[in-house]
């Protein structure tokens, strides 16, 4: 390390290229600790993953993430790498790019996905939604769990409807939602069991037409 004192007897001694040598010596330490540090951190963002297990926290979030925050990310520069909140550290999404510029998955280590509607205007989170057995409610459902066991842990707060108003698609769906005050969650319902497990920024509405 250069000490100050080398410095400044350099610049009273008049001695322009020992001067210059140092700052080019500083210069290139500097960009080479740049380096090192970089190329220890990309492969630790490329290796980075969602959590193999997560709580599911019903009408907020899942894995530390709640619905109605706002999402950074930047579009221009690299779309594929959200860089706030703890999906910072998911990595990448599949694919490389989010579709639409609001759909962004990523893959589960163990199993499943979870996916992120993101709105394109304002950033927000609009929903959250995973297909992972391992990432369950407080009361303790999960993906593959029966119908009839999902019911049993919330008893009638469930409603049984169809909806095309999740995911952004226009497919229609059968769910059991838990719905809040301005959230839900919804169950996805597939041949008696649950398929998916979404919970949304906004309250589903009783009915959605496709």
């Amino acid at each position: 390390m250069i000490s100050s004192f080398a410095i400044l007897w350099c610049l009273l001694s008049s001695r322009s290229s020992c001067c210059l040598e140092i700052d080019l010596g500083r210069f290139f330490g500097r960009l080479l600790l740049a380096v090192v540090l970089l190329s220890g951190a990309l492969p630790q963002l490329a290796n980075a993953r969602p959590p193999r297990r997560a709580a599911i926290i019903e009408n907020v979030g899942m894995a530390g993430v709640r619905v109605g925050s706002i999402i950074d990310r930047d579009l221009d520069a690299n779309p594929s790498v959200v860089r706030s909140g703890p999906m910072r550290l998911w990595g990448p999404v599949s694919f490389g790019y989010c579709y639409e510029e609001q759909s962004c998955t990523w893959k589960i280590p163990g199993g499943g996905r979870v996916n992120a509607e993101i709105g394109t205007l304002d950033n927000k989170l609009r929903e959250l939604r995973t297909t992972s057995r391992r990432w369950k409610t407080r009361r303790g459902a999960r993906v593959a769990m029966s119908t009839l066991a999902v019911r049993r842990l919330y008893g009638g707060r469930l409603r049984h409807q169809r909806t095309c108003a999740i995911g952004g698609y226009g497919n229609e769906l059968e769910v059991l939602a838990l719905v809040g005050r301005h959230r839900t969650t919804a169950f996805g319902v597939r041949d008696g069991r649950i398929d998916e497990i979404a919970v949304l920024a906004y309250r589903l509405p009783n009915r959605s037409f496709c």
